[in-house]
């Protein structure tokens, strides 16, 4: 009946305009109604400008019948009457109504923004739209088929029934949010829309709800919608959903963000509609009710890596179709109000049981592999020392990160350490070198509680030969030690308390790694291009082990992670020498290929069933290594660095560090 007053009102009053444009410059108030009625006509209230209106169904700005009006606000729209809008759109197609300042409506029934049978109309809020009364809302349109409603700033609503964005009968919109959306009384949603076939309602921002049946978004009846939530959707009252899809037809909802609801009744997700897909990769949570209640016929729920849900899960009306991607590892459980699960596609090792299913996820063990070969590559690049002195009484520091781009956890490795050795030469220009050291490393996922948090201890000891020849240079590397792998596998479980839980386990077993190298310089003065070949081979040993912790946890058999490196380097070194200083610096640039030879499949048991776990890893790895390396010494004294970069294509990229000090004898 309130809508049918506006419409009448506004009808009425529009016989009697004519065309007109406006501008309300800075310093001046108007205290009447200012009109936009011809076609591509303007109005403009400039910063610092004002509209201030008192009487009831009196507005701000009225735009009549012309299409290509466009109204502009940088300044000050103020109404307190009964039925008073800031912007009254009625009928103008293809309008665009922009606000960079404030729109402050006070009355009951009032609108910040109003627009009917008004198609194609483009709202775009920058500032701030405030209502304080009864049923007033901050954007709200009718009768209009594809509009836009855009919201980068404020929209504030305190009163009962006081929607923040309203649309109704209005196919083919597109409602978007990158601000603040908050209500703060009963009824009251943050976006609802009524009959709006094809619309997208698309939230990247927050919306913040604070009232009894008050939902984040309000889809109502609108068939073939897209819903997606990429920043928080936040609701603390009583039967207060997240989003609430009400007797809708073929609506997507995706949801990569937070959707936290913590009233009774409240569901995250709740839904009464027909072919629903729900696709997740975010946070979905309810306190005290469902994190998503389904009462649809048949629905789909899709779980993308990193996707938490925390709290009961329930399909009442319909069997629940489960899709679930590579990547995840998962407990899911149906409530006992639930229907069991419907058709199942999930593409990682599964157990499903009635109203429950386990997903273990390969992926995770990824990292491994990326640690082995990082320790490696780490230490026998501390090991190549520039200065290459005699006696010499040497520490090194060192530290890598490398960043995983093809996994579904996009894992980071980082890691750090040290080694200590004492170097000395025999019959001429052969020297042996003695050392030992640790290395500590973290491996942890993009996403803060997916996939597999790894600490890495290696504690090692060996030594170095090189061999001077008039044809190059030779070297052989070995080093012989000993590995820990503290790992927690995160499993993401809805009924947990914070929708995840950890499967803890301690693998140890030996390490080893060895190089063998060539290198020829070729010297002009000052001047040293030199070019070089290595194969570094890399492998750890793990026993028999298993996680503890969860109902989940996997049992592991013994095997082993074994790869070989080989890398060709072409380098640019300049040597200045004098009688007690000196210095040595190369560039370099090269390839490298990585080849594994064990540790890609890894035979598990989870729930007395036996798996064998192909861990989606490349056996064959090219990249390009670039960097730089060199000595300063003076008398005694000598320090050294050795950077390192490294981009293998698809797969990642990794950088090392070495810096170190010697003393010479």
């Amino acid at each position: 009946m309130r809508n049918w007053k506006v419409t009448l009102f506004s009808v009425l009053q529009l016989s009697t305009l004519s065309a007109a444009s406006f501008v309300v410059p800075d310093g001046t108030t108007e205290t009447t109604t200012q009109e936009v009625t011809g076609a591509n006509e303007t109005g403009l209230i400039e910063k610092g400008g004002a509209i201030k209106t008192v009487p009831d169904s009196e507005h701000a700005v009225l735009m009549g019948m012309g299409s290509g009006q466009s109204v502009t606000n940088d300044g000050t729209l103020l109404t307190e009457g009964l039925f008073s809008f800031g912007v009254n759109n009625q009928g103008s197609e293809n309008a665009t109504i922009t606000n960079r300042g404030t729109i402050t409506t006070s009355g009951s029934d009032g609108r910040g923004i109003f627009f009917e049978l008004s198609p194609g109309t483009a709202i775009l809020n920058e500032g701030t739209i405030e209502t304080s009364n009864e049923a007033a809302f901050g954007v709200f349109g009718s009768n209009s088929a594809k509009n836009s409603i855009t919201n980068s700033g404020l929209i504030s609503t305190s009163g009962e029934n006081a929607n923040a964005i309203f649309i109704d009968s209005s196919p083919d919109s597109i409602v978007t949010n990158s601000g603040s959306i908050k209500t703060s009384s009963w009824d009251a949603k943050g976006i609802e829309a009524v009959l709006c076939d094809d619309s997208q309602f698309i939230n990247s921002g927050s919306i913040t709800t604070l009232g009894f049946e008050s939902y984040g978004i309000f889809n109502r009846e609108g068939k073939r919608c897209v819903i997606d939530n990429s920043g928080s959707i936040i609701t603390t009252f009583d039967d207060a959903s997240g989003i609430f899809d009400f007797f809708s037809e073929d609506v997507v909802i995706r949801n990569s963000g937070v959707i936290e609801v913590s009233g009774l009744d409240a569901a995250g997700i709740f839904s009464t509609g027909s072919n629903l897909q729900i696709i997740n990769s975010g946070q979905i949570s309810s306190k005290e009710g469902f994190a998503i209640w389904l009462q649809a016929e048949n629905p789909t729920l899709t779980l993308l890596p990193c996707s938490r849900i925390i709290g009961p899960l329930t399909s009442q009306n319909d069997l629940l179709n489960l899709n679930v991607e590579k990547g995840l590892n998962l407990i899911l459980t149906l409530d006992e109000t639930s229907m069991d699960f419907g058709k199942v596609n999930i593409e990682d090792p599964y157990i499903l049981e009635p109203k429950m299913v386990t997903v273990v996820s390969p992926s995770s063990f990824a990292v491994q592999s990326d640690a082995v070969v990082d320790i490696s590559e780490t230490l026998l690049n501390a090991l190549d020392d520039p200065c290459c002195r005699c006696s010499n009484l040497w520490a090194a520091g060192f530290g890598s990160t490398r960043c995983r781009w093809d996994d579904p956890e996009k894992y980071r490795y980082d890691q750090g350490g040290f080694l200590a050795g004492f170097n000395f030469c025999f019959f001429g220009c052969n020297s042996l070198n003695f050392f030992g050291g640790l290395v500590h490393g973290r491996g942890r996922p993009d996403t803060e509680g997916c996939g597999l948090d790894l600490n890495a201890n290696t504690y090692v000891g060996g030594l170095a030969y090189q061999g001077q020849t008039c044809v190059g240079s030779f070297e052989a590397k070995a080093l012989l030690g000993w590995s820990r792998f503290d790992q927690d596998r995160n499993i993401f479980y809805n009924l947990a308390e914070d929708g995840l839980i950890q499967a803890h386990s301690e693998r140890s077993g030996y390490f080893t790694t060895e190089e063998l190298g060539y290198r020829y310089d070729c010297c002009f003065g000052l001047w040293c291009p030199s070019v070089s070949a290595k194969a570094r081979y890399a492998g750890l040993f793990f026993g028999d082990d298993a996680e503890t912790g969860t109902e989940a946890n996997l049992a592991f058999s013994s095997y082993s992670i074994q790869m070989i490196n080989v890398r060709a380097l072409f380098g640019a070194g300049f040597s200045n020498h004098r009688d007690c200083y000196g210095i040595d610096v190369e560039p370099f640039v090269g390839i490298n290929g990585r080849f594994q030879l064990s540790g890609l499949s890894q035979k598990t048991t989870l729930l007395g069933e036996e798996f064998d776990l192909q861990i989606p890893l490349n056996d064959r790895i090219a990249g390009v290594l670039f960097g730089i390396k060199g000595c300063f010494w003076v008398g005694c004294f000598n320090i050294f660095a050795n950077l390192e970069g490294l981009v293998e294509g698809d797969h990642g990229s990794r950088f090392i560090g070495v810096g170190g000090i010697g003393y010479t004898f």
